[in-house]
């Protein structure tokens, strides 16, 4: 959706299928991903290659967020069915006062976004998060911002921020009352793994982060569930986030 809606990247979701690198006896070398960031830093749509990517794999998860594309309503729509894909986590508690981290049972692997609904502490007012990076392997890197959605569906976002490794970053949004708030937290490493095809490839790599929450409360989930969210306006399924399943199906 989001790379169909721009110019510069709207061909390459064509020219992955016939400009992949491949051997003499036709086996592709490179799977969508690598081919897409290759041919999209030759065009000008990724100049920066995989952090130009991550850039563009982190607006897409606030989108998500939002549902901010052409279709937005007939997605809001079709999400407050309880059936639908949902996409919210949870966060635990940390070691100290409004200090969050991600859940070791959720974990956010590579271009994974978490959703995390955020409860403002009053009507309106300033809300900020300050993520720290829980690992330095692997390239590791992570796209984060807070999203809003007013009752019409208009969605904001506060900028677009990076963290990498071990580092830690902040953003902040004026809250306005009426508006629903979500952290959305989107990991963008700068070294690839490619995971194969239908679950042959290898394990995949976690990039777990904490946050330091002022002006709002995250979702808190339990580990061993998968409806963590029985909120309002439907989205109440944690289906098909980072593997998990539906319905009463527990959580891995």
């Amino acid at each position: 959706m989001s790379l169909y809606e721009r110019d510069s990247t709207r061909g390459l979701l064509w020219s992955i299928w016939q400009q992949n690198k491949r051997d003499a006896s036709g086996t592709s070398l490179e799977d969508q991903v690598e081919t897409m960031v290759r041919l999209g830093q030759a065009n000008g749509a990724f100049p920066g290659g995989m952090k130009s990517f991550g850039d563009d794999m982190g607006w897409y998860g606030a989108r998500l967020a939002t549902m901010d594309f052409y279709n937005q309503k007939m997605f809001l729509d079709v999400y407050t069915d309880v059936y639908t894909t949902k996409r919210f986590v949870g966060l635990q508690a940390g070691g100290s006062a409004n200090n969050y981290v991600s859940l070791a049972e959720r974990p956010l692997y590579e271009y994974g976004t978490h959703i995390v609904p955020l409860t403002t502490s009053g009507s309106s007012g300033m809300i900020s998060a300050k993520v720290t990076g829980g690992t330095s392997g692997n390239g590791a890197s992570w796209r984060f911002t807070i999203a809003g959605l007013d009752a019409n569906n208009n969605p904001s976002y506060a900028p677009l921020t990076a963290v990498d490794g071990t580092g830690s970053n902040s953003v902040a949004i004026n809250a306005t009352a009426g508006t629903r708030y979500f952290l959305v937290v989107t990991a963008t490493p700068t070294s690839y793994q490619s995971l194969g095809w239908e679950g042959s490839g290898p394990i995949p790599n976690q990039y777990p982060y904490s946050v330091n929450i002022l002006g709002a409360t995250p979702l808190m989930t339990a580990a061993n569930t998968c409806t963590s969210h029985s909120g309002a306006g439907g989205q109440d399924l944690n289906w098909n986030t980072n593997g998990h399943s539906t319905d009463a199906t527990a959580c891995p």
